[in-house]
């Protein structure tokens, strides 16, 4: 697979520790849930949360869209969410890349059913794209132009989610 370097590792860990500043203002001692999308978000989110000097929880749902189709996405499938105990709570929600929309606003729609006290959500990639919906992400690292990529989370049919930087797939 002939890949581009379109962000360095050097550059995600600035934007996480700025973000995590961020985050640990914001919420300075109070409790958060954070509820991070797998699999693309799972280095993302472990590399956050230990810059992170509030109490957490971690709660991890499943959102599959793309699985092996590769780069052509399916119907949404999202699962987790249902045995959530999250009402009166802070909730960060953290995401790996927000393209369409769909899924980041399918599940911000569903926590916010189950009557959190705060919902932020969090993405590490925010595409140029023409979307589905009109929901933004409260905080992206970086926005990108459309492009397929992989690296630090995001996969090709499950593979390259090892790669420490993220690439432009060409």
């Amino acid at each position: 697979m002939k890949k581009k370097l379109l962000i360095s590792a050097s550059q995600i860990d600035e934007k996480l520790r700025e973000i995590a500043n961020t985050l640990n203002q914001t919420y300075n001692e109070n409790e958060v849930v954070i509820i991070t999308i797998l699999k693309g978000s799972l280095i993302f989110t472990a590399d956050l949360i230990r810059l992170l000097s509030f109490p957490l929880r971690l709660q991890p749902i499943t959102c599959k869209s793309y699985g092996m189709r590769g780069m052509t996405p399916g119907k949404l499938e999202i699962s987790g969410v249902d045995c959530l105990d999250i009402q009166g709570k802070n909730i960060l929600v953290i995401e790996d890349i927000f393209d369409t929309g769909n899924t980041l606003s399918t599940v911000a729609k569903a926590l916010q059913h189950k009557s959190p006290k705060t919902l932020t959500t969090l993405t590490l990639l925010r595409k140029e794209v023409k979307r589905e919906s009109s929901y933004l992400p409260d905080y992206s690292l970086f926005e990108i132009e459309n492009k397929f990529v992989i690296g630090y989370g995001l996969d090709y049919k499950e593979l390259y989610r090892n790669l420490p930087n993220i690439y432009e797939v060409l």
